[in-house]
């Protein structure tokens, strides 16, 4: 007897999740760390439905059609300590620089710019990736005697990579390191840091708690207008979905 069809479902409210995945213990060091990785295989997850009180695994359709990579191939996409996306810039450890699908796995390279950090992915003490994603369109496979619901993510966006202490996904993984020395020996500054105009503008348009301050804060740190964008957008994708209501974060 042949299994029964899918059904296609909108997410309904759009909602946050993460991924965890190890890390390859890096092989160089220098100024500059840029990793090659596997952000994701899209292997099961098990997750918890509070509507319902029943366990489903999750699937991530990993596919050119399926993955909304417009922020991740953006070039300025945080990489988060700990998904700590309220931790202000001292949470920020470098950016995803490029992603693409490859072989049914979302890849790309990251830079890490975070000292401390990258001592531990060296030392092998930090050794795991999360993805964050939200998830727009599922495809139901319903339960049967030998397997939960699996509801397969056909529509969905990857909004930032973290460094976490637990990893589930085991294919998630620096691949490899390149170690760029500046030009000439020294440091160069990005020359488009975002103006307090601006970042004051980008704050209070996601309605952030005290938007001056935060400004300030961008500006000091050397953000450029897009990445400081980027970040009233995380804000303002954490607070409501596209139907307005509050997503829920599952980690």
């Amino acid at each position: 007897m042949s299994a029964p069809s899918p059904t296609q479902t909108q997410a309904a409210p759009v909602a946050s999740f993460t991924r965890e995945g190890t890390i390859i213990l890096p092989e160089e060091s220098g100024d500059q760390q840029e990793c090659d990785a596997v952000f994701s295989t899209g292997s099961d997850v098990v997750r918890f439905d509070f509507s319902t009180g029943e366990k489903f695994l999750e699937r991530l359709r990993i596919d050119a059609s399926s993955v909304r990579l417009e922020r991740f191939q953006s070039g300025n996409t945080n990489v988060l300590d700990g998904h700590n996306s309220f931790g202000g810039v001292a949470a920020i450890l470098g950016n995803v620089l490029s992603a693409s699908v490859r072989n049914g796995q979302l890849v790309g390279t990251l830079k890490i710019l975070h000292s401390d950090t990258w001592r531990l992915l060296k030392g092998g003490a930090a050794r795991a990736l999360s993805v964050g994603y939200q998830v727009f369109k599922y495809e139901i496979h319903e339960a049967t005697a030998e397997s939960l619901q699996v509801r397969e993510a056909v529509d969905w966006m990857p909004v930032e990579l973290s460094v976490v202490p637990i990893s589930a996904d085991a294919g998630s993984a620096v691949t490899a390191t390149r170690s760029i020395e500046p030009v000439g020996g020294n440091q160069t500054m990005d020359q488009n840091v975002v103006t307090l105009e601006e970042a004051t503008a980008a704050a209070s348009g996601a309605k952030m708690a005290n938007p001056e301050a935060i400004a300030r804060s961008w500006v000091a740190a050397g953000l450029s207008a897009a990445q400081s964008q980027n970040l009233a957008l995380d804000h303002v994708a954490r607070e409501i979905g596209d139907d307005g209501a509050r997503p829920n974060t599952v980690v």
